[in-house]
């Protein structure tokens, strides 16, 4: 099984009931789903191709969610960057994992240009709450008009994301899991 069948499956059993609540903003399943394939497309078009890696440094929300699935729906990986880590560490994951896009939040998007001169993005989704900060892309703008593909995910093997470990006992290591492997 894929993650995205997940979100499949929530569609065709609960599509008109609510599946995320943050802040003041209640999605059903339908609404989630419509907005994953869109940004999934918006994704598409900035070139990601299966495989390619996608960072994401933020806390947990909404719109985390639905770039979680996002990432998945386009074929792509994701590597979720530890939000208690420093700068240098998160540098660490990102020149060992080589993700071509950030999606970064509120709580770190003050990191944004000294992550963008230690490492080359080329482009960072904002998913956060606040004004957008420049030079970085709207993730609403990409859920509301970007152009829906068909999920893309492609096999239960492929590879989902990678997790950094904690590192104690030296550098982290990326462990790279399946869509098997996380469902």
């Amino acid at each position: 099984m894929r993650l995205t069948q997940t979100l499949n499956a929530a569609v065709q059993l609960r599509r008109n009931h609510i599946g995320t609540i943050y802040g003041g903003r209640k999605r059903t399943w339908g609404e989630i789903a419509e907005r994953v394939a869109r940004v999934a497309g918006g994704l598409a078009q900035f070139g990601v191709q299966s495989g390619d890696r996608i960072a994401i440094l933020a806390l947990n929300s909404d719109r985390y969610i639905e770039s979680f699935f996002a990432i998945a729906w386009v074929g792509a990986v994701i590597v979720p960057l530890n939000t208690r880590w420093a700068i240098a560490e998160n540098e660490y994951a990102l020149n060992d994992s080589g993700p071509k896009i950030l999606f970064v939040d509120d709580n770190f998007a003050a990191q944004v240009p000294e992550l963008s001169r230690r490492f080359k993005f080329e482009a960072i989704v904002y998913i956060g709450e606040g004004v957008l900060p420049d030079g970085l892309v709207s993730y609403e703008a990409l859920a509301e008009s970007g152009e829906r593909i068909g999920d893309r995910s492609g096999s239960y093997d492929d590879l989902l994301g990678i997790f950094y470990t904690g590192g104690t006992t030296g550098f982290p290591k990326g462990v790279m899991l399946s869509h098997r492997n996380v469902v």
